[in-house]
């Protein structure tokens, strides 16, 4: 439980650099559906929406949040109503949205390369694994 609740507090603190989404450099395909996923997550984040983001993350590397309950309330508890912090610390850091530039598959696992997802907007990558059909963040992805 501990290193659940240490990664629910990393992704809390990369996500304060973080805007809504635009899949913008990305076509339609698998790839596609990566980066919708990947924006259900940071837009559940800014709307406070803990359900929208949780549904999309992992506990680990194969299970996905929503089918542990603790673990799934905690995270959906934790980001619920949060939605103004993100947009405040978003603005101070100047990002107005997160835009997916490219996404990389390889068998069941996608690197998600957004503008504007890292610290101060700058570039980031994030993992993520396809469990069933979907495609979810692993909390590795969170992990520095």
């Amino acid at each position: 439980m501990k290193r659940k609740l240490m990664a629910l507090g990393a992704v809390a603190a990369l996500s304060l650099s973080l805007a809504a989404c635009s899949g913008g450099g990305v076509g339609g395909g698998e790839e596609g559906k990566v980066a919708d996923r990947f924006e259900q997550f940071f837009d559940g984040l800014i709307a406070g929406d803990g359900t929208a983001a949780c549904d999309v993350m992992l506990v680990d590397a194969e299970t996905p949040m929503k089918d542990d309950s603790a673990t799934y309330e905690l995270c959906t508890t934790t980001y619920d109503g949060m939605g103004d912090l993100f947009k405040d610390a978003m603005e101070e850091a100047g990002v107005e949205k997160i835009e997916v530039t490219k996404v990389e598959i390889k068998g069941d696992s996608a690197k998600v390369t957004a503008k504007g997802a890292g610290a101060l907007g700058g570039e980031e990558s994030l993992t993520m694994t396809k469990v069933d059909g979907e495609w979810y963040l692993g909390q590795d992805s969170f992990e520095g």
